[in-house]
């Protein structure tokens, strides 16, 4: 529901444009705090797997906004997250993706020494 209404809300015909970003972020972040809540119910690889994943697409809902403030914080939350365990989370992770998109970010706001530190802990094999 929350990236329905974000999609709508960024596209140029919409005439409420505001409300429509409005109720997709709370979506979105209703979606983040049932990820947190149910990944108690699960083993540690696995919960945080979920948590991971609820960082990463509040991340993403931000970077598609434009708002990336923001979309680093959550980015960077991601990228801790599998730094947790030994070996990462798995199939799961999200932590290649939450590194190129940052090192995106940083490369668009000029800040080269932050995307090459990013590239060089996470990117490179």
């Amino acid at each position: 529901m929350g990236l329905a209404y974000l999609h709508r809300g960024i596209q140029r015909q919409a005439d409420n444009r505001h409300i429509l970003v409005l109720q997709a972020m709370t979506f979105i972040f209703q979606y983040y705090r049932s990820c947190y809540s149910q990944s108690n119910k699960y083993p540690a690889r696995e919960g945080t797997a979920m948590k991971q994943q609820a960082e990463y697409n509040v991340a993403r809902a931000f970077h598609q906004l434009g708002l990336f403030t923001f979309a680093v914080k959550y980015y960077t939350n991601a990228l801790k997250l599998s730094e947790e365990f030994e070996g990462g989370l798995g199939k799961r992770d999200l932590k290649f993706e939450a590194a190129h998109n940052l090192n995106l970010i940083y490369c668009f706001a000029e800040n080269y020494e932050g995307a090459k530190v990013i590239a060089e802990k996470y990117l490179v094999l």
